[in-house]
């Protein structure tokens, strides 16, 4: 009748719980984030087994230790404990003693009985644990001489018989317990607690429960005279600290104050944002601000069969030979043609930009300079024909930081010398070669030639 009843009340507080979760708020379980407890706590236990009856004022103070994770109204902890319970029987019949040293480990779980945490909480609590331990008894005085109590209720060194009782000595227990009589023990039980927790401030809370564990065995004082398990409870008091969480973690949950809220970001409409109207989403778009209404591939880049930096809608020559010199109409120039474009400080503008832009993928730039910039500036030349520099190929003395430039060593930077210069640095073969370089010979060139 009695393991029945401990079997009802191990389910009713198991229920408990449930029923009071299915009355909550529907806020989903990890819709707070966990926060990890340090606990340090002390017990006092009360013992009953088969030939003892071990009170709370009888037992020394237990420390105990434990790591914890509470998750909204319950919190889950992993105990490890230390304890010991003592019994003497003096009495004129029996010399039986035990003292039982234990260790306490296992997995517990609280539930708070407020939906709230507040200054006091009442909880309740199960657990499974695991008790290993040792018995030791009080069988021999410090002279190593084993008790005997005689039928006058006296312990002496001898048993007792008509030819001791000459020689046979008064002795003493020394409430040493020096020998093992259980080693290497382990039990079962169940702990079913009832407590209050007191918040100290947002870290610090004190708890004081009353626990019963449900011992799975009967030899925990050594003795097996009377059926029935053994009997252990505990009244503990603990102190925990909340581990601050780190500033880097976000809440999945309603956002916290300084963090960003992406409740109501629409990723979809983001991932599907076209910003220059080309047909590809910017998530996979490889060449921002193409023209509208320019036709692109896959990849949101316009075609550009010859590969001379122009794009085939803008292309009036779209099989340019490779490697010619092209005019920004996509059209091969002749010599005569290059070398009149080339004396005008307008061609260190153009062809150097355009082939930047063309090596400078995956950045959102261009991939060909928009006729209005060059076109633009054509017009001021123009308007102002003393800004036009017509030089022809000569020979001259040039710094030196930039005859690195001059690879046939003519002494002026041509249009194709400076484009091979960006080209090097974009593939890593620099021999020295900078971008601010590169700004520094055509700001030059622009001024100079």
């Amino acid at each position: 009748m009695q393991r029945l009843f401990r079997i009802y009340l191990l389910i009713f507080l198991w229920i408990l719980p449930v029923i009071a979760v299915s009355q909550e708020e529907t806020e989903p379980f990890f819709a707070v984030p966990a926060r990890l407890q340090i606990g340090f706590n002390s017990h006092i236990y009360q013992f009953k087994g088969d030939e003892s009856h071990v009170p709370f004022s009888a037992s020394r103070i237990n420390p105990g230790f434990e790591l914890a994770l509470e998750q909204k109204s319950w919190r889950f902890s992993v105990p490890l404990s230390y304890g010991a319970i003592f019994w003497n029987n003096n009495g004129p019949d029996t010399l039986y003693n035990f003292n039982t040293r234990f260790w306490v480990t296992g997995l517990n779980a609280q539930f708070r009985l407020l939906k709230e945490q507040r200054k006091l909480s009442p909880f309740i609590g199960v657990g499974y644990n695991l008790l290993f331990f040792n018995v030791y008894q009080d069988l021999k005085n410090s002279a190593n001489q084993s008790y005997n109590l005689w039928s006058d209720g006296k312990i002496r060194n001898l048993p007792q018989s008509p030819e001791n009782e000459d020689q046979a000595k008064l002795i003493s227990r020394d409430y040493t317990y020096e020998t093992t009589v259980l080693r290497n023990q382990r039990i079962t039980c169940f702990p079913l607690s009832i407590g209050m927790n007191s918040a100290l401030n947002d870290q610090i809370r004190l708890s004081l429960s009353y626990s019963m564990l449900l011992l799975q065995g009967d030899n925990f004082d050594n003795s097996l005279s009377k059926t029935g398990w053994d009997k252990l409870s505990s009244i503990s008091i603990g102190l925990s600290w909340t581990i601050p969480p780190s500033k880097r973690l976000i809440s999945p949950g309603k956002p916290a104050e300084n963090q960003i809220d992406y409740s109501q970001v629409d990723f979809a409409a983001l991932f599907n944002a076209d910003e220059d109207g080309d047909g590809v989403s910017d998530a996979i778009d490889k060449c921002y601000g193409t023209p509208r209404g320019a036709p692109v591939d896959a990849h949101g880049c316009t075609a550009d069969s010859d590969e001379d930096g122009i794009p085939d809608f803008l292309d009036q020559e779209p099989n340019s030979i490779p490697n010619s010199r092209i005019h920004p109409t996509g059209v091969a120039w002749s010599d005569a043609e290059y070398i009149q474009f080339a004396n005008d400080s307008l061609s260190y503008f153009v062809n150097t930009l355009r082939k930047t832009n063309k090596n400078s993928r995956p950045y959102p730039v261009r991939k060909h300079i928009p006729s209005s910039a060059y076109m633009r500036w054509s017009e001021l030349l123009e308007q102002n024909p003393d800004w036009v520099r017509q030089r022809s190929y000569v020979a001259e003395s040039i710094p030196a930081e930039f005859k690195i430039f001059d690879l046939n060593g003519d002494g002026f930077l041509s249009l194709l010398e400076m484009e091979q210069a960006v080209i090097d640095m974009f593939e890593l073969r620099s021999n020295g070669i900078s971008e601010a370089l590169i700004r520094k010979a055509i700001e030059y060139a622009f001024r100079n030639q």
